[in-house]
């Protein structure tokens, strides 16, 4: 597996975000769901955060068990989605 296809292989897309959030924000939310990273891409007219981010995860597992949890929606009101259903 190639290097690319390899980084992209557990990424699911956490919608919904409140306006102008940044990486930073989403800091504790990423130590809760053993992520990997996280990334709000800006708008290419704007350079506004976009309120979708992608968020990598390093096994199957971890990505599945943190679609599931709820704890945080409370303070964001985010969903996620599989890239795949797009």
């Amino acid at each position: 597996m190639d290097q690319k296809a390899a980084r992209c292989q557990y990424v699911a897309i956490l919608t919904q975000l409140p306006p102008n959030v940044k990486d930073i924000n989403l800091a504790p939310l990423t130590r809760d769901l053993s992520a990997k990273a996280v990334n709000i891409p800006l708008s290419l007219n704007s350079y506004k955060p976009k309120r979708w981010a992608y968020v990598t995860f390093n096994s199957q597992e971890t990505m599945d068990a943190a679609m599931e949890q709820t704890m945080w929606q409370i303070r964001l009101h985010p969903e996620f989605l599989s890239p795949q259903t797009n």
